[in-house]
């Protein structure tokens, strides 16, 4: 934009100028914007930059910048900034947006650092709990926090609502039962205290610990989430859990201390979703909670079938069934619910071989199935259960499917009407004209020039006939291009994700595969492939790119041709160096107009480059 009112061209004239519009309005504005729309708005002219950003240093904010739920991941001291503080591109002109976004989050311990910095003490007793004009809602306490078991008043601010504890002690215990605010509570440590008292207020509630709790003590108050990840998560040890309010659970532990005299109906019937991975078998006894409507069930003992049991689950709507990688060859002996009362619309088997009787299932209802070959589908063809059959659509409202698959008809027996296809092949795989016209995602794994979209009157073509609404597409797990294959891609995709090869003769240096653009919008034209040497490289629609650059310690990529002739605004480079260690980079782009845009280097970083020369590549370490 261009803060000369004088100027002649309507098109290079601010609409928005410093002072021509209420500050209210424009404070409302900045209120929609995201941070790099943001930071394009602060550079258009002097007065944005300097006056307005000055003027309200203390309300214009940076959004979502969440640092202690970095750290809660990474745990890495503060690392992930989002002002880029070294290199020839720092943006400390944006220091104060970026103080006010994280204005109410404190981290709490040495562990973090020694230098003292924003929002950082090494103490709790440099906390000031009595402090009016606190506004820190999010706290994490680290290991090291100048306390011990044996001091007795410890206090926290008022304000608090989300609070990390990584060594719990009774002293610090007594302190967050104080907090009348306290929605999100996340607990850890190697040695809990005897007694874990729940206060009312608590919504999501977290404990991992290396050792067994004693008693947990959780009241029939907010509590909608409990996550339980230690190695004996003795159930029968909380109380008031048959009896609270709690909604979703996640639990991951060796042992549940459950036996066959336990009640059966150990879990709140309130229960609507549960994540359960056990270490070993679940009593007979055992009974899911009436309301689950989300089941994940995770065994982790080895064995030829594991056997489960969800008759009574007659809402439930979401199935996944998993075991370890080495085991899954093994799969489930499952009791269905009826059939006339089963509401099952999504199925995830992928990682096991346990079949699936459609004649138990209610297949008007199945929207999702996700299998790790298409053979498990049992089919009932004369009260024989058989894994082929003639007939077609016997699903008709799927619209997933993901498993690997060895002929189009096998697909077709299912849905025709599927919108996401996830296959993969290892033989020659073709699709004729018109199928799945409801295709909008489709994810390949085999090998490039074997899977085809053909037209009849021309078996031997190269081109494809996408379906009209396909938006995204995968060809990452695809067998390695080279310089003479050619990637067919819709002129209608929005989302691609790719593999990057390396020319020959040009060391480290990664680039896409040769691309035709095919028009899969008007069915009418002779010829449906789309001239690359037009001012798009990539079809026009498509603002989500991902890459994979394979296996380097060093990979440079070329970031010219996405740049200039693209409209990609988000990018992610991935792979994996010869260390086995995964690497990783997000891009967002912005373009600016004048030959200069806006580049997002991950969630926290921005760069600002002006004249991006051709042949221009990001050059990545592990």
């Amino acid at each position: 934009m261009n803060n000369n009112s004088n100027s002649s061209n309507d098109d290079d004239r601010c609409y928005i100028e410093y002072r021509k519009i209420p500050t209210i309005l424009l404070l409302q504005i900045i209120g929609y914007l995201d941070n790099i729309d943001l930071i394009c708005l602060l550079l258009t002219c002097r007065s944005y930059y300097y006056d307005l950003k000055d003027q309200y240093s203390s309300s214009i904010t940076f959004k979502g910048l969440d640092r202690i739920q970095q750290l809660q991941q990474r745990y890495s001291g503060i690392k992930s900034l989002f002002i880029h503080s070294k290199g020839p591109y720092q943006l400390n002109g944006f220091t104060s947006l970026y103080r006010n976004a994280i204005s109410d989050q404190l981290m709490v311990g040495r562990d973090f650092g020694t230098v003292e910095s924003i929002n950082r003490v090494g103490s709790v007793r440099q906390i000031i709990p009595t402090d009016t004009t606190s506004t820190i809602t999010t706290m994490m306490i680290g290991t090291m926090v100048g306390i011990t078991a044996f001091d007795q008043v410890i206090s926290l601010p008022p304000t608090i609502t989300r609070l990390y504890i990584r060594n719990v002690i009774q002293p610090l215990v007594t302190a967050y039962l104080g907090l009348p605010n306290l929605k999100e509570l996340y607990l850890a440590g190697y040695h809990p205290p005897d007694i874990i008292t729940i206060p009312d207020s608590v919504k999501y509630l977290r404990i991992r610990y290396q050792d067994t709790f004693k008693e947990l003590v959780v009241h029939q108050g907010n509590l909608e989430t409990l996550v339980l990840i230690c190695t004996d998560g003795h159930l029968d040890k909380i109380q008031g859990l048959s009896s609270s309010c709690i909604k979703t659970m996640n639990l991951s532990c060796k042992t549940y201390g459950l036996t066959s005299t336990t009640t059966p109906s150990v879990l709140p019937c309130t229960l609507t979703s549960l994540n359960i991975k056990v270490g070993e078998p679940l009593p007979d006894t055992f009974v899911f909670p009436p309301m689950l409507v989300s089941l994940t069930y995770a065994p982790a003992w080895n064995a030829t079938t594991y056997p489960l049991n969800i008759q009574n689950l007659v809402n439930l709507e979401r199935l996944v069934l998993t075991v370890p990688d080495r085991f899954n060859r093994t799969g489930f002996e499952i009791t269905f619910p009826p059939i006339n009362h089963s509401q099952l619309n999504y199925i995830d088997v992928r990682n096991t071989t346990t079949k699936l009787p459609l004649k138990y299932l209610n297949t008007s209802c199945l929207e999702s199935l996700l299998v790790q070959h298409i053979s498990q589908i049992q089919y009932d063809n004369d009260n024989d259960e058989t894994t082929t059959t003639t007939k077609l659509n016997i699903l008709p409202n799927l619209k997933r499917f993901k498993g690997q698959a060895d002929y189009y008809h096998q697909i077709a027996t299912l849905s025709n009407n599927l919108q996401i296809l996830s296959i993969h092949y290892k033989c020659h795989m073709e699709f004729p004209k018109g199928s799945f016209p409801q295709l909008k995602r489709l994810c390949l794994n085999g090998i490039l020039t074997s899977f085809k979209f053909k037209t009849p009157r021309c078996q031997h073509d190269l081109h494809k006939e996408f379906p009209p609404n396909l938006t995204s597409i995968d060809y990452i797990k695809l067998s390695a291009y080279s310089d003479n294959d050619i990637l067919y891609i819709p002129s209608s995709l929005e989302s691609l994700a790719i593999k990057a090869y390396q020319k020959n003769g040009i060391n480290d240096l990664y680039t896409l595969p040769q691309i035709q653009i095919i028009n899969n919008q008007n069915n009418n034209q002779n010829n449906n492939s789309l001239d690359n040497n037009n001012q798009y490289y990539l079809p026009p629609s498509l603002k989500r790119l991902i890459v994979n650059l394979g296996t380097s310690d060093v990979t440079s990529f070329k970031l010219s041709e996405i740049i200039n002739r693209s409209n990609v605004e988000s990018l992610k480079l991935f792979g994996n160096a010869h260390s086995d260690q995964k690497y990783e980079l997000e891009l967002s782009i912005k373009r600016l107009g004048d030959d200069k845009y806006l580049e997002r280097n991950g969630p926290n970083n921005v760069t600002i480059f002006q004249g991006l020369y051709d042949g221009g590549s990001s050059h990545s370490r592990k």
